[in-house]
């Protein structure tokens, strides 16, 4: 398993969002809270930053649920945010993570899913890897999730 320093089951990625109420005023809503992450996630007010709770610490979120500073990351990190997630990472699963963060640290952007394919079935010696094969291993958005647990923000057009 790497290490470092910086969601399956059909689980949405969370986020807040302002809705109206009754009187016409915005109130911040958590969406996709599943029982259970309340006790992790909080609402930062207005700001709508995020934190996460970890090992004692409060670790600032974006609000696509991405860490502020990549800084912040590690594999024991990782490993909670997917278990939150109901996902257990795997070998292919760390593969992908450590390949966007080798990508993201190097090159200060995130790798098209394009990208990670080839660069992991060139180091693979084989074509194991596709797109169809990332929606298998991080479920419904594989990017948002793979990026959320590389530490890294969320890729340019990714909703």
């Amino acid at each position: 398993m790497p290490t470092g320093t910086s969601r399956s089951g059909g689980l949405r990625s969370k986020s807040s969002v302002k809705k109206p109420n009754a009187s016409g005023g915005d109130v911040t809503a958590q969406v996709g809270i599943t029982p259970g992450d309340a006790q992790h996630e909080e609402s930062m007010g207005d700001t709508d930053k995020r934190m996460v709770s970890f090992q004692g610490k409060h670790i600032p979120l974006d609000e696509d649920g991405h860490l502020v500073n990549a800084d912040d990351w590690s594999a024991e990190l990782a490993n909670h945010l997917a278990t939150r997630d109901g996902l257990e990472l795997s070998e292919r699963h760390w593969r992908v993570i450590g390949f966007i963060r080798e990508y993201y640290l190097r090159y200060e952007t995130v790798p098209m899913p394009k990208v990670i394919i080839k660069g992991l079935n060139k180091t693979e010696g084989a074509e194991l890897y596709t797109v169809k094969y990332l929606y298998a291993l991080f479920p419904n958005t594989p990017m948002r999730r793979a990026c959320q647990y590389s530490g890294v923000p969320q890729p340019a057009g990714c909703t």
